[in-house]
């Protein structure tokens, strides 16, 4: 029999966004400072999002989680990268953050629009 709670939506999203970071801070060569900087939160705060252990929905993570996905709408295909978007917004904590991922989605539209 299992110990512990059972992990939640939240926790799975935790862990998806979290991989997701650093997948982008990878290919991109972006430091977790840089990163910081252009979410408007301090290094420590991200590097406290991506290395918790287990990952936490935070108020951090979730904006980690929207500026990702509007930098690289199409690092995903079809309506993979729709959903993820989707997920993104419901975590959005302000009307920019929001509008940057209904950029996102836009961008991403047109693409399969194109294609």
């Amino acid at each position: 029999m299992p110990r512990g709670r059972t992990p939640s939506t939240s926790d799975e999203n935790a862990i998806a966004t979290v991989a997701a970071v650093r997948d982008f801070l990878q290919k991109t060569g972006l430091s977790p400072t840089a990163l910081a900087g252009k979410i408007d939160v301090s290094a420590s705060a991200v590097l406290r999002a991506l290395n918790a252990d287990p990952p936490a929905w935070t108020p951090t993570l979730k904006r980690l989680d929207i500026f990702v996905n509007s930098q690289c709408p199409t690092a995903q295909a079809g309506s993979n990268a729709l959903e993820h978007h989707l997920r993104a917004l419901r975590g959005a904590g302000s009307a920019s953050a929001t509008a940057a991922v209904l950029r996102a989605v836009a961008d991403l539209l047109d693409l399969e629009a194109a294609g």
